[in-house]
């Protein structure tokens, strides 16, 4: 019976880590709001943002470099897409500007996916030698359910 936490920690692992944020917030008039994010070398960072409520429905944007080195600069959009490829690992700056607005606040949505070399292709081959998830399961079900009934007999 002790197996099963084993079992269910790398499911646990899986969805506690996640790779992916999502936030919503509001960009006060005249302000701007910097976030950051972690990034290792030689992976990728997605930003996808869109303004979803405010007068003029537009932002300034920017990603900065822990270097600071201006990589994406963007002024009064709406929206936008952008991927980077790290350099460098570090804190990536992520900025939301709406500082030619004087009376007007924005209600701004982001995304970030992050992607690391470990994430690309070459992952695949340390799963090679691992037989199908179902099978996987099945295997373990059987190992559950012959420990319960070694519990129940003692």
């Amino acid at each position: 019976m002790l197996d099963l936490p084993l079992i269910l920690l790398p499911i646990i692992i899986i969805i506690i880590i996640p790779t992916d944020s999502e936030f919503t917030f509001l960009l006060p008039a005249a302000s701007k709001e910097c976030f950051y994010q972690s990034a290792v070398r030689n992976g990728s960072i997605e930003i996808e943002y869109q303004v979803i409520a405010g007068a003029g429905m537009d932002v300034d944007f920017s990603i900065v470099s822990p270097q600071a080195i201006h990589l994406v600069s963007e002024f009064r959009r709406s929206d936008g897409v952008h991927m980077v490829e790290p350099t460098e690992a570090g804190d990536y700056q992520i900025c939301f500007d709406n500082s030619f607005s004087r009376f007007s606040e924005k209600m701004v949505f982001f995304e970030v996916i992050m992607d690391s070399p470990a994430n690309d292709g070459g992952a695949d081959d340390e799963w090679a030698g691992l037989g199908e998830p179902e099978s996987l399961l099945e295997y373990k079900l059987d190992d559950i359910k012959a420990s319960e009934s070694d519990v129940r007999v003692t």
